[in-house]
């Protein structure tokens, strides 16, 4: 509702209730209630339309002729809102000097706070804590000794207010107070982390959590800070600000974990497994990505990892590889799926010739590669030409770390000399 449709209600109200009876002038005692609620109306419209000095005279006549404690502390609302600060202690004072109103004596407080007038703020609030020990005046006293510097005072009373409430402001506060006027960084890190323990962490409250965490240096604690805020809220933002964390940190397997369970990056997660040959999970993510772009690499790249981690026995398995590469390479033309492919052809005794082709137009794009040159001889051998197989293995010789190249330069150098022996 706009505060001009409010104002047009209160004011129609108002009209409607002085037709019944005549508005009292100052100083003359209401005739009924509807001159009382008249009044009112009109005291709310002049508030809502921030015309605070007729507001005060309707409040302060509205006090005047019913002794409603409620019309003084508005009055001493628009007093307030006005900076009159002497006139609300004045007003507030000399009411309190006889009854009780906790809104009044808040009202007082607030304005000997904005004066600097903290021992008499004190004094006040302490005598408030006597009838009503409530949350939000232990706040008010907890704010007032915190203004005046007396921190240690002020975190007891904010922890008071804690006991009542366990709040994100009043943990927050003693946090505050203990890292930077205490010096007590571990004590303020253990309270944060008690109360998210039992109490959740909001996104405002983790953020302080991690600021505080930073400052420390402690990259684990800003990590577990920002992760519970993505827990909570799957925030994109905090999302990336968690996996650059762990980047910085050079966690690999927490990084993992993270993008497994928030499929926030899959394309970082693909590459990340598969930079820790972990297969398994990287045809899964690749299969993933390959669904959800249609991009015939992520396909590739599935079936190969596929095959690398399961039963390389299986026809089954074999064929299917065999298959999806088929159709790889007739969008793709990259070399690695082209030795790829031959080389399933060769070893499996599919069709040598074809795999040979095809390992021949991989190395035409890298040429010096170790693995090509292996499927090649390895096809050739197949084919029984030993003297070519050797010829093109020898070029490997001086780099045999991986097993199955030793082992196929072996098998060759083995079957080329002895049939140049029995020459």
């Amino acid at each position: 509702m706009s505060r001009h449709y409010l104002s047009l209600i209160l004011l129609t109200a108002a009209f409607i209730l002085s037709a019944c009876s005549p508005s009292p002038k100052p100083g003359e005692a209401y005739a009924d209630y509807g001159q009382e609620d008249e009044i009112t109306l009109l005291a709310y419209d002049a508030l809502l339309n921030q015309d605070y000095t007729q507001a005060q005279g309707y409040f302060d006549d509205l006090f005047a002729h019913t002794g409603y404690p409620l019309y003084l502390q508005e009055l001493l609302r628009v007093l307030f809102f006005q900076k009159k600060y002497d006139d609300v202690i004045l007003r507030a004072g000399t009411f309190l000097q006889t009854q009780r109103d906790t809104g009044i004596n808040l009202v007082l407080i607030e304005a000997l706070k904005q004066q600097k007038r903290y021992d008499e703020a004190m004094a006040e609030a302490d005598k408030l804590l006597k009838n009503d020990p409530g949350e939000s005046v232990y706040l008010v006293a907890a704010d007032i000794y915190f203004l005046a510097g007396k921190h240690k005072e002020s975190i007891a009373y904010y922890k008071e207010a804690y006991e009542i409430n366990p709040s994100d402001y009043s943990v927050d506060k003693i946090a505050e107070i203990l890292y930077l006027y205490l010096k007590n960084p571990e004590e303020a890190i253990r309270y944060y982390e008690t109360h998210v323990r039992f109490h959740g962490c909001t996104q405002y409250l983790c953020q302080r959590m991690a600021s505080l965490y930073a400052k420390e240096g402690n990259i684990d604690g800003v990590i577990s800070a920002y992760r519970r805020i993505y827990d909570e809220e799957e925030n994109e933002l905090i999302g990336r600000k968690v996996i650059d964390l762990y980047l910085l940190k050079n966690d690999q397997e927490g990084l993992q974990a993270f993008l497994e369970k928030s499929r926030l990056d899959d394309v970082m997660l693909l590459r990340l497994l598969k930079h820790n040959r972990r297969y398994i999970e990287a045809a899964v993510v690749a299969l993933r990505l390959y669904q959800s772009s249609g991009e015939i690499d992520y396909l590739a790249q599935h079936t190969m990892f596929r095959f690398e981690s399961g039963n390389q026995k299986d026809k089954k398995l074999i064929n299917e590889t065999i298959s999806n590469l088929r159709s790889v390479v007739k969008e793709s033309n990259s070399h690695v799926y082209l030795n790829y492919l031959g080389y399933l052809l060769i070893d499996y005794d599919i069709d040598v010739k074809g795999g040979i082709e095809l390992v021949n137009r991989a190395l035409e794009q890298d040429k010096g590669n170790i693995s090509y040159l292996d499927s090649l001889a390895w096809g050739y051998y197949k084919q029984k030409h030993y003297q070519k197989a050797y010829d093109v293995i020898k070029k490997v010789k001086n780099t045999l770390d991986d097993p199955v190249v030793r082992e196929h330069y072996n098998t060759i150098k083995k079957r080329y000399d002895a049939v140049k022996n029995n020459k």
